[in-house]
């Protein structure tokens, strides 16, 4: 089966092809993807339609531009040498740089007031990109958090509520209170940059995969 993932980065639409094993490797790292990938894709940027590939060239699930960023070889899918691949070792939260088992922290930040999200591997900028935070009357907590649990498709409302989203994808779960909060992909709105959720923090699906990607369980959320 082929696989591909796409990837916001500085709004580069960055897209991973021919990823056979992809589900392997996200069972051996403990991150799972969506099923149905696509062959190609199309995102939005600036209100365009815009399609483009970019090739993984040493096929080590990290794209290219995200190698240039961490400063692993994009001609090397294994750079320090370890026997691991280097996009095994991101996902994991392992330095893909050295050969011994140095743990890089990961780092999802949210600012309410400017309504925007950036998410970090160390000191590391991967990607940033405005987001949808809690309405007034149901704002989204402040506060240090960790991602308590990922889940790959969520129901959000539904019987007893007034909305009803089926079938979300990517949920990171990062606080619990009457209900739980979330950052998730969001499909039933295009207003991102302005609050217009429950509580959850919602992105769009071109960008929020990519989040669902790099997040494990225990990476640092701070919302300000």
């Amino acid at each position: 089966m082929s696989a591909t993932s796409k990837f916001i980065i500085h709004k580069f639409y960055v897209i991973i092809v021919d990823m056979p094993k992809i589900f392997f490797v996200a069972m051996f790292v403990g991150c799972l993807l969506s099923f149905g990938f696509e062959a190609k894709a199309v995102a939005k940027v600036d209100n365009k339609k815009v399609q483009a590939v970019v090739v993984d060239k040493d096929k080590d699930y990290l794209s290219d531009a995200w190698e240039k960023i961490i400063g692993t070889d994009p001609n090397n899918p294994d750079t320090d040498g370890d026997k691991y691949l280097d996009g095994t070792e991101v996902v994991a939260g392992f330095d893909p740089l050295n050969k011994e088992q140095v743990q890089i922290p990961k780092l999802i930040k949210v600012d309410l007031k400017t309504q925007h999200l950036w998410y970090y591997f160390g000191d590391k900028l991967l990607a940033d990109f405005p987001i949808s935070s809690g309405i007034r009357s149901m704002p989204t907590p402040k506060g240090e958090f960790k991602v308590l649990d990922k889940v790959p498709v969520k129901r959000y409302g539904g019987p007893g509520f007034n909305f009803d989203f089926p079938n979300t994808k990517w949920n990171l779960h990062f606080a619990t209170g009457k209900y739980g909060f979330y950052i998730h992909g969001a499909y039933w709105h295009n207003k991102f940059g302005q609050p217009m959720s429950h509580g959850c923090v919602n992105v769009s699906y071109a960008n929020m995969e990519a989040l669902y990607w790099f997040a494990q369980v225990g990476t640092k959320v701070i919302i300000n």
